[in-house]
């Protein structure tokens, strides 16, 4: 399994990290070799820290888990926590547009009749769009 340490609490991160998990445990349970990995739970458990206390908190025996249990606490977790189109915004990158206006002025000698150089400003603004 390769599941990435969730930091923060993004429902977004979660529920993918919970479908990741749950489709792995059911492939090792269909191989039935779900008993050779039950050592792992807890490191797996580690991988959820901004919500790790919500999981275990209304099991005292939580360190006796297997995956089975740690996939049923983390399927109650998203139940009460859905993904809405609040956390979806705020797991959304923030898309930056950048826009370029030029403006060029030419400078002419003392005469007025040759240009002595040509000056370009280049200014930048930066629209962020959520």
């Amino acid at each position: 399994m390769n599941l990435l340490t969730i930091n923060g609490s993004n429902v977004m991160k979660i529920h993918d990290f919970h479908r990741t998990l749950a489709v792995n445990i059911q492939a090792l349970e269909t191989m039935e070799k779900l008993t050779d990995i039950n050592g792992y739970v807890r490191m797996t458990l580690n991988k959820l820290p901004a919500i790790r206390s919500d999981l275990v908190r209304l099991d005292e025996h939580w360190k006796s888990w297997n995956f089975v249990q740690l996939v049923t606490s983390l399927e109650s977790w998203i139940q009460r926590n859905p993904v809405t189109s609040i956390s979806f915004m705020g797991a959304a990158k923030t898309e930056k547009t950048y826009s370029t206006m030029d403006k060029t002025k030419t400078v002419y000698n003392n005469m007025g009749q040759d240009p002595a150089f040509i000056v370009t400003k280049t200014t930048c603004r930066l629209n962020a769009q959520l």
